[in-house]
């Protein structure tokens, strides 16, 4: 049996709960806007989406992460991530999607497992996105691109950080309602 799934860090509770009244507020400034928005349970930073895929490679997929994550030079340092603004694919002024951007001390250390992961994941027969990956949390996606209204939200997202403890393997089920997820296995930093 395929498994629809993908490898992302899940936010702290306390996180996502912000960030969903961060999204009903602009639900209600964008309410003429078509917008798809995302359930709390739903925030995460995708770090690879691996498609539908059978368990013995997922099962490859955990270990090539288990060996990324000892290759991790972190020492005593941690992976702190700082929300910052909003941005949007493929532009803030007409987006399909509208995301925070993350930003980190240690981001490069994060982008290089991000980009070390893709070459093990490759190996196992399973096509990546190539692009440059940049690190943020989706909140939205637009059936059609319009300017959403967001200057009186941007302060709601100063000064919000956690700190990354884990590397998730994800599972997607689509539904009517939406995709639901669920951690098929955790990977502690």
């Amino acid at each position: 049996m395929k498994i629809r799934s993908f490898i992302a860090i899940n936010l702290p509770d306390s996180l996502k709960k912000e960030l969903g009244f961060l999204i009903e507020k602009l639900k209600k400034e964008n309410k003429k806007i078509p917008i798809k928005w995302v359930s709390n349970e739903g925030l995460h930073i995708t770090l690879h989406f691996l498609g539908s895929q059978e368990e013995s490679i997922l099962e490859k997929v955990g270990e090539a992460i288990e060996r990324k994550i000892s290759q991790l030079h972190l020492n005593k340092n941690k992976i702190e991530l700082f929300l910052t603004n909003f941005g949007g694919f493929p532009n803030l002024s007409r987006p399909r999607v509208l995301f925070i951007n993350l930003e980190s001390q240690n981001l490069q250390i994060l982008e290089k497992f991000q980009k070390e992961l893709g070459k093990e994941i490759e190996k196992l027969g399973i096509e990546i996105d190539k692009r440059s990956w940049t690190p943020h949390i989706t909140l939205a996606r637009f059936r059609i691109p319009t300017t959403p209204n967001l200057r009186s939200q941007i302060s709601n997202i100063k000064n919000l950080s956690f700190e990354v403890r884990s590397i998730d393997l994800m599972k997607s089920e689509l539904t009517p309602s939406g995709a639901k997820y669920s951690i098929l296995k955790s990977f502690k930093l």
